[in-house]
């Protein structure tokens, strides 16, 4: 009935109890589209809100933001922290393709990154990891990769994740670092064969739904 106690000694009315409580870290998820892997019941991509980041800002979010053009994070919270990635070239089949990784936070630090350059919803196949283990340094990081001859020409996901000790998949639970998922254009190169036309166009109404 006295109020302003302390957490020890002797009161001379009232009730104490004690309790076992969980504290879980603020966590960072991607929002690239079902049936990417981006939910936490998926084994999503989550980063443990501390050490490096892609660009300048850096949220937490409750869960995943799965959404048409990966757009979901890049709306959830002030200011928008979808700002670590430029591509700097069109995205041509057969082609290098230039990319600035802009960095902070703690330096240095690894980008693990993966096209879906097949339009099968994940990041699973042969040829789809763009960089693996990259060291990557404050500030921006111009960066350059292969586009594969046979990439499928339409518009797919990518994902890149930093961390500080490298070395990741496309899913699961890092201890620091920040995931961005990214919707990008895959252009016709010259050499490039025009067929499964019928097929390209199934696999994009099943990734990306009116």
């Amino acid at each position: 009935s006295s109020g302003s106690l302390t957490p020890t000694g002797l009161c001379l009315d009232g009730e104490v109890e004690d309790y076992w409580v969980d504290i879980y870290p603020a966590m960072d998820y991607g929002d690239a589209p079902n049936p990417y892997p981006t939910l936490s019941g998926s084994n999503g991509a989550s980063h443990v809100v501390i050490g490096p980041i892609l660009g300048t800002n850096k949220d937490s979010d409750g869960e995943g933001q799965p959404s048409f053009g990966a757009t979901g994070d890049d709306i959830n919270g002030v200011p928008d922290d979808e700002d670590g990635v430029l591509f700097v070239t069109p995205l041509v089949t057969g082609s290098m393709a230039w990319v600035d990784i802009i960095v902070s936070g703690s330096v240095p630090a690894y980008l693990d990154a993966w096209i879906d350059f097949n339009l099968h919803g994940d990041w699973d196949d042969p040829g789809e990891q763009i960089f693996a283990n990259q060291l990557v340094i404050a500030g921006t990081n111009n960066l350059q990769f292969t586009v594969p001859v046979d990439a499928l020409p339409f518009k797919t996901y990518a994902r890149f994740r930093i961390s500080s000790m490298g070395g990741l998949p496309p899913t699961g639970m890092a201890d620091d670092g920040e995931v961005e998922d990214y919707f990008v254009d895959i252009e016709w190169g010259q050499c490039t064969e025009v067929d499964h036309l019928n097929s390209r166009a199934n696999v994009w109404i099943t990734l990306n739904p009116p």
